[in-house]
């Protein structure tokens, strides 16, 4: 059945050389809405309009079709957060979590880091990593990192693209510049105060008290002085 919840038919006429063969039967339909799920295909064989063989078995992994469902989360590997500062040496983990895998077999997830351009476009690849796995269940996750280089990409956005194959041959792909999962945005350094305080190596709070013993002395020797000139009366 297809999305929809039609019956999808297709049939193929041929005329065997031999006793034994194939033949194959190409089967067209929509498929927007199968991710994470499984079609199998049944066959008969007829002649004369009279049924002379049939293989119709649900879970004969040979007939079956599975559609691949990815969803990518991306966060800074420091504190897991969506944001990474402007400096080299940043790592950028990208969990892809997966569903309806064949277990056992092996897989490889391909991932590259989009820049977002000013306009919203795609600005390009920065970094691109690929990993290799082979799932224990149909559903679970893979963490794929990128090192990145982030020095002169203050305030802009990072957005992973993965796909995932099997042999060769590319089975899911999650790719969306404006998911925002996917998306890590670059922070620039924070700012240094320039000219507050004087350059003696002391803190803030050491200057504070500075200033407020020096008030106090000042006090005691207007007093003193205040004293002598009564006693002097």
């Amino acid at each position: 059945r297809d999305s929809d919840g039609a019956d999808v038919t297709a049939s193929a006429t041929f005329t065997p050389d031999s006793a034994d063969g194939s033949v194959e039967v190409t089967v067209d339909f929509d498929a927007p809405d199968l991710s994470g799920k499984t079609v199998v295909a049944f066959e008969d064989l007829k002649r004369g309009g009279v049924t002379v063989a049939t293989h119709a078995d649900i879970a004969d992994e040979g007939q079956s079709v599975h559609f691949v469902d990815l969803h990518t989360t991306a966060t800074d590997r420091a504190d897991g957060d969506h944001e990474i500062a402007a400096s080299a040496g940043q790592t950028v983990v990208d969990r892809v979590e997966y569903s309806n895998l064949v277990p056992g077999r092996e897989y490889v997830v391909t991932g590259a880091l989009h820049l977002v351009g000013g306009d919203g476009t795609d600005g390009g690849v920065v970094a691109n990593a690929t990993k290799a796995f082979t799932p224990d269940t149909p559903d679970g996750f893979v963490d794929v990192a990128f090192d990145v280089d982030a020095s002169q990409l203050a305030g802009r956005k990072l957005v992973a693209f993965e796909d995932v194959s099997r042999d060769g041959t590319k089975v899911a792909a999650h790719e969306d510049l404006t998911d925002e999962g996917q998306t890590v945005t670059v922070e620039p350094p924070t700012p240094t105060p320039s000219g507050s305080y004087p350059n003696t190596g002391q803190s803030p709070w050491a200057l504070v008290a500075l200033g407020a013993g020096l008030a106090a002395g000042a006090l005691a020797i207007l007093v003193a002085r205040r004293r002598g000139a009564q006693d002097a009366r």
